[in-house]
């Protein structure tokens, strides 16, 4: 019944067990983004109000050194566990570290209650860049797992099943506490957050124990049965990046994504923190934005995104959201307001969720397990940061700029869009040779 249910809307699985395994995925995902979505508005809150809205790019920069040591952490883990090992290790200090800044955020002198405004409050940076590994590297982790034990067939089904369960959790996260952001303010959800990314190791554990090991099978036809025993150091990750000129390609998808979005996400909070001054109607607002932006993705999976992505193929899925970025672009060249700029903006991270995340993961899978964890940490967590960084340095000339700044920026994004759609095409087209000639690309 579950194979006839799926069959209609993203094709026809194996069996049962491998229809089971994605929606067991798919469930986890969505917790998994649902606890995102939860705390992911309050790192804006908290840095606007204890650093001030001014240094919001900046931010973005000083995540990046966060992240360094992180990513350390990160490789020692993969050389020392196996994959969901690995994992419930990182829910678990992810999960305790946030009790600890729920604690800092109802301080009377660290925390919310202390209005003054200073660019030293080490709180607002330490929480946004905490916020931000999060969805970096947990998310990061989860989708490599996913790759690890998938079939380049079967992920072109199941990981529409996935961005499905994302999208699902992505709405109800936000929506179950859309009137509470507006009256508890930031802390609250620290500790709600807690609990959530607990859960989400406790969730790999349920998959793990009931999915039977013949699911578990990916593009390499063979279950990891032992802990990974080769150690290969923290930058083997970027030496491999540097070696093949396919992974140089998805960093160049990732990479020039990032930085588009990220110069439009700005205009759309420099925007909504001059409308909304106070940090309940800001986080009610950045609520808002996260429950549109995952319903459109939601919407446009269930009504065929991914049967749309199949019968585009990988190339030309991985092609669309470039030029509709295009268009978005245009349209704010027209109309800058906040309600157009929020409009293009979810528009885009919803696509992006539904059709171009789903496409991006399949890349990964005729690739090493190196490539697939070291790689892939180093290009979605400090590449993704990286150019979040440099499309947040776009916005520290808006000062310089003033009223061209709106152009300029415009100029530049669209720049990267036509690069970032080359990038695309090659890179798509050297999967398919990959996949057809049943080999690792690197």
């Amino acid at each position: 019944m579950l194979n006839s249910l799926f069959g209609h809307v993203w094709g026809t699985f194996a069996s049962v067990q491998e229809a089971r395994k994605f929606v067991r995925l798919a469930w986890i995902f969505a917790f998994t983004i649902g606890v995102y979505w939860i705390i992911n508005p309050t790192k804006d809150v908290v840095f606007v109000h204890t650093v001030g809205r001014d240094y919001l790019a900046y931010a973005k920069i000083f995540s990046i050194l966060f992240l360094i040591p992180l990513l350390f952490a990160y490789s020692k883990l993969v050389d020392l566990y196996p994959r969901h090992r690995a994992f419930y290790i990182l829910c678990g200090m992810y999960a305790l570290i946030s009790c600890v800044f729920g604690l800092c955020m109802v301080h009377p002198l660290i925390g919310l209650s202390n209005t003054d405004l200073n660019v030293y409050r080490s709180l607002g940076w330490l929480w946004y860049a905490f916020v931000e590994s999060f969805g970096s590297i947990i998310v990061a982790s989860f989708w490599s797992f996913a790759s690890d034990v998938s079939t380049p067939e079967s992920a072109k089904k199941g990981f529409s099943i996935i961005a499905f369960g994302a999208q699902v959790g992505g709405v109800l996260g936000p929506l179950m506490f859309y009137r509470a952001a507006q009256q508890w303010g930031a802390a609250p959800f620290a500790f709600i957050g807690a609990i959530g990314i607990a859960c989400i190791g406790l969730a790999v554990v349920y998959f793990m124990r009931v999915t039977p090991a013949s699911e578990l099978v990916g593009f390499h036809k063979a279950p990891e049965k032992t802990v990974h025993k080769r150690q290969v150091g923290f930058f083997e990750g970027i030496s491999l990046i540097f070696s093949h000129t396919y992974l140089l390609g998805i960093v160049g998808i990732v990479v020039l994504y990032e930085t588009v979005f990220v110069i439009i996400e700005f205009h759309l909070k420099t925007l909504a923190s001059q409308v909304y001054t106070n940090q309940f109607q800001l986080n009610g607002f950045l609520f808002k934005y996260a429950i549109y932006a995952n319903g459109i993705a939601l919407i446009s999976l269930i009504f065929g995104a991914g049967a749309i992505g199949r019968r585009l193929g990988l190339q030309k899925t991985l092609l669309l959201l470039p030029l509709l970025v295009l268009c978005g672009i245009g349209i704010l060249s027209y109309s800058f307001t906040l309600p157009t700029v929020l409009a293009v903006f979810v528009g885009i991270k919803g696509l992006n969720y539904a059709l171009n995340q789903p496409a991006k993961e399949q890349l990964y899978i005729p690739t090493t397990r190196e490539s697939k964890y070291k790689a892939k940490a180093w290009i979605d967590v400090f590449g993704s940061r990286m150019a979040k960084s440099v499309g947040s340095s776009v916005h520290i000339l808006r000062p310089m700029l003033e009223s061209y700044f709106i152009m300029v920026s415009s100029l530049i994004s669209c720049g990267l869009v036509l690069i970032w759609a080359l990038l695309a095409v090659s890179v798509g087209k050297a999967h398919a040779r990959a996949v057809e000639r049943e080999e690792e690309i690197c």
